[in-house]
């Protein structure tokens, strides 16, 4: 019997002891520093409402903020932080600004420039005209193309209406070409479908002495035919007589960009690219190696530039060819012979 009591007090005693001791603990968390914050009951959450991390991640495909593996949550965070900045760039790039009827935006240009072999030319001047909605032209400053001859141009982009781009090789004896460029559909870069093509001209055969600028002289080239000009009517602000050249090529070799109406029978190529001072009156002659009859005629074409001015003092469009009338056959049939009125010296073109 002594030995049951001492069990059953050993038993009671060990009970109040632990009840002591835990509600001494309880009244030191009061007493210490934050103890009297307030304790968030637990809260009973339904079943239908405890959604597992596996379930939110197959349904969303991110993880929750509280997720337990942090490394993971670091991970999709930054994925999806990388996709927000890509969407926010594509956003950030503006819709091209409306055109009218006909216009296009554009803001760059890209191309080659090579020689009549087919090889770069390298340090040429590529110049864009833009003729914009309203009508007004405006050539932009000439940029250079790269030891590979690659024609590179961006600008603060704008609605135009054409685009043609001139392009030269200064103090070279190259000719200048004048190129139409097809306005893209869609897309704000242009992109030429091919080379652009320059040539070098020939020194002439005779060039008689300056001596009198005012009177008209006869200037021989190779290739069969001869220009008579007065010098005084050259532009001195772009060329000078002593400096004056010409090539003669039939059609394919010449690669033009563009070509007059009619069917081609041969081009001529001039440098230096100049106006002729109205009323500037000359007389061509070329060989007819095509055997056309006496009197037979065929038309010539002048191909407008920057410097291209009418008898009326109109500047000729740029990159067009423009009719200056027949040429005719002479009686003996050796030679096609031509008048009147020339506007400048860029490209001639002789068609049936």
């Amino acid at each position: 019997m002594g030995g049951g009591r001492s069990w059953r007090w050993s038993t009671w005693v060990g009970v109040g002891l632990l009840t002591w001791g835990l509600v001494a603990c309880d009244d030191a968390s009061k007493d210490a520093p934050g103890g009297d914050a307030e304790v968030t009951p637990p809260v009973d959450v339904p079943e239908a409402e405890v959604v597992e991390v596996a379930d939110l991640v197959e349904e969303t495909g991110e993880l929750p903020p509280d997720a337990a593996d942090l490394s993971e949550t670091t991970e999709l965070s930054e994925v999806a932080d990388a996709a927000d900045a890509d969407a926010a760039e594509a956003v950030d790039v503006p819709p091209d600004p409306p055109c009218a009827a006909g216009g296009h935006f554009v803001e760059a240009i890209y191309g080659q420039v090579v020689d009549g072999a087919g090889q770069p030319v390298a340090g040429a001047r590529a110049q864009p005209c833009l003729r914009r909605e309203d009508g007004t032209l405006l050539c932009l400053r000439p940029e250079p193309t790269g030891a590979d001859g690659a024609v590179a141009i961006t600008y603060e982009g704008f609605c135009i209406t054409e685009l043609t781009l001139r392009v030269l090789l200064p103090n070279s004896s190259m000719s200048t070409a004048y190129c139409t460029v097809p306005l893209p559909s869609s897309g704000r870069q242009v992109q030429l479908a091919a080379p652009v093509v320059l040539h070098a001209t020939e020194a002439p055969l005779s060039l008689p002495p300056l001596g009198d600028g005012a009177q008209a002289r006869q200037v021989d080239f190779a290739g069969g035919f001869s220009l008579s000009l007065v010098p005084d009517q050259l532009d001195s602000d772009v060329a000078a007589y002593e400096d004056l050249a010409a090539r003669r090529l039939d059609v394919a070799a010449a690669q033009l960009c563009t070509l007059p109406a009619g069917a081609p029978l041969a081009a001529i190529a001039f440098y230096p690219e100049a106006d002729l001072l109205a009323p500037a009156q000359v007389t061509l002659r070329l060989n007819n190696p095509w055997g056309l009859a006496p009197a037979e005629q065929v038309s010539l074409h002048v191909l407008g530039g920057l410097h291209c001015t009418d008898a009326a003092g109109e500047v000729l469009h740029e990159g067009r060819w423009v009719p200056l009338g027949p040429a005719t056959v002479a009686a003996d049939g050796a030679a096609i012979l031509y008048e009147g009125h020339l506007p400048c010296l860029t490209w001639l073109a002789i068609t049936e």
